[in-house]
């Protein structure tokens, strides 16, 4: 028997709300209590200095994954070309890092290409148009194509209430709503060779490329706003939110903005606490902790960061309401499925 897909989003948020929560004795939680909004301090994680790094797999690196019912940091980041990549997996309870050797090649770099769905399931956006998704038996799905040509240079972000958001550097958009694909038009047209990146904010989701930026509503309407003052593609800029604003950073952290509805406005608070010094990053936001997670390189050193960009908790239940058309894809067919490779981690 299928299930409407939004209520199953619902009932995830609500299960993430209720699922103990409290972040406050965590690793990250104890830091984030330190921090008033604006500061930023390293994070000594366990483990994360043995992950497998590869070289390039920071570069053209955007968004990680924030799973609120696992209450882990999820992030497929690639190198370009065909060496192997890894799924790298933070669970914040267990201060515990890991990764798994991911079952495809030649997808490019990890661009802004993450995202955790209504049921906690993480998604990624391969090169060429595919979408992946990770399933319990350590194997990845792939989603039916996405309605146009192959593209390059994608983002994918969880649309709370409506599904997953696929943008390519043409400006093509479609909805993955748990049983097909629907096109969104509005922001066609090339955007160059640059990152594309989406990002949701409560009800909406910003998107874009260079200088176009778009919002996305309720009612998949796309407006188009004013330029920002400098290209915001990957390898630009970094692309967030506070919970109730977007957030965009420079990639070399020396101005912070945020787009206040009507406009973009500079947020020096975010630059004089130096959330970021670095170059390459991958990061997302925890609404429990008003704060964000960066995970970056500058050569040959990585390193993790948390970053208080809010003063209070933004409530889990803001989402588009309910479209009752919505359903529950069925379980993709074996065939689909790809084998990945576990990396055993020293407990």
């Amino acid at each position: 028997m299928k299930l409407h897909y939004l209520l199953a989003c619902c009932m995830g948020l609500l299960c993430a709300g209720a699922q103990g929560a409290d972040l406050s004795q965590t690793v990250l939680g104890r830091l984030a209590a330190t921090l008033k909004p604006g500061q930023a301090s390293k994070v000594t994680a366990r483990d994360y200095d043995a992950l497998p790094w590869l070289p390039d797999s920071f570069y053209y690196g955007d968004g990680a994954a924030w799973n609120p019912l696992a209450q882990r940091i999820e992030f497929v980041a690639s190198p370009a070309g065909g060496t192997p990549r890894y799924r790298y997996v933070y669970d914040v309870a267990t201060d515990h890092w890991s990764a798994d050797l991911v079952p495809w090649q030649h997808s490019g770099h990890g661009y802004d290409s993450n995202a955790v769905d209504g049921q906690g399931t993480h998604c990624f956006a391969k090169y060429g148009n595919r979408v992946v998704c990770h399933q319990a038996d350590d194997t990845w799905a792939e989603l039916p194509a996405a309605p146009w040509q192959p593209g390059t240079v994608q983002a994918l972000e969880h649309f709370p209430g409506r599904g997953l958001v696929l943008v390519n550097r043409t400006g093509l958009v479609g909805l993955w709503d748990g049983s097909e694909w629907t096109n969104i038009s509005g922001a066609e047209g090339s955007w160059g060779n640059t990152g594309t990146w989406a990002t949701a904010v409560g009800k909406e989701v910003y998107l874009g490329a260079g200088t176009a930026v778009f919002r996305l509503d309720c009612d998949l309407r796309l407006t188009r706003l004013p330029d920002p003052p400098w290209a915001m593609g990957n390898n630009q800029a970094l692309h967030t939110t506070d919970g109730d604003k977007l957030l965009v950073a420079r990639s070399d952290g020396a101005m912070w903005l945020e787009f206040d509805g009507s406009a973009w406005v500079e947020r020096p608070d975010l630059v004089s606490g130096a959330i970021m010094n670095r170059y390459h990053y991958y990061v997302t936001y925890i609404p429990g902790l008003s704060a964000i997670v960066t995970m970056s390189k500058r050569g040959s050193d990585h390193q993790m960061w948390l970053g208080k960009v809010a003063k209070a908790q933004t409530p889990a239940d803001v989402q588009c309401p309910a479209r009752a058309t919505q359903e529950v894809a069925p379980k993709l067919p074996s065939e689909d499925r790809l084998r990945g490779t576990l990396i055993p981690r020293d407990n």
